[in-house]
């Protein structure tokens, strides 16, 4: 039964076409938009470990604004292009870090600022993740 599927909604000329739920045997599912067989317009997708996008697909893919939210409540909120974090963004982390700014092939770069919980700061930019070029860091008060 691996593999196998459903499919409950609107069809046009033998594709998913308009509202519908498609679901997978390992508990996967997606409900929302469907154009001309493939998930397009707004949707959310749940992975079986509770894991869901929610937001904007074009073709299948993550595409415009949207939020993930990991089962260990991670959550980022912002731009998506071919299923990748990039344009403007806001990651936090359940332990109170949060990083907003610029993000380029799920990863920070670009402008943007990352606090820490005890107060810390980074203002600047960032390069493939790592801060990188002109920045500022703000030490906790102690």
């Amino acid at each position: 039964m691996d593999g196998k599927k459903s499919y409950i909604g609107d069809w046009k000329d033998d594709l998913y076409h308009g509202q519908g739920v498609e679901s997978w045997a390992n508990g996967s599912r997606f409900d929302g938009h469907f154009q001309e067989g493939k998930k397009h317009g707004f949707g959310t997708y749940f992975w079986p470990d509770g894991t869901f996008y929610s937001g904007s697909w074009m073709s299948n893919k993550m595409q415009g604004q949207g939020t993930y939210k990991w089962l260990d409540g991670r959550q980022y909120v912002g731009d998506w292009q071919d299923n990748n974090m990039n344009g403007k963004g806001k990651y936090n982390w359940p332990d109170g870090r949060v990083y907003e700014g610029d993000y380029l092939n799920d990863k920070r770069h670009g402008n943007g600022s990352f606090k820490w919980p005890d107060g810390r700061a980074y203002i600047g930019q960032w390069e493939n993740g790592k801060m990188h070029g002109k920045g500022t860091y703000l030490d906790a008060e102690q």
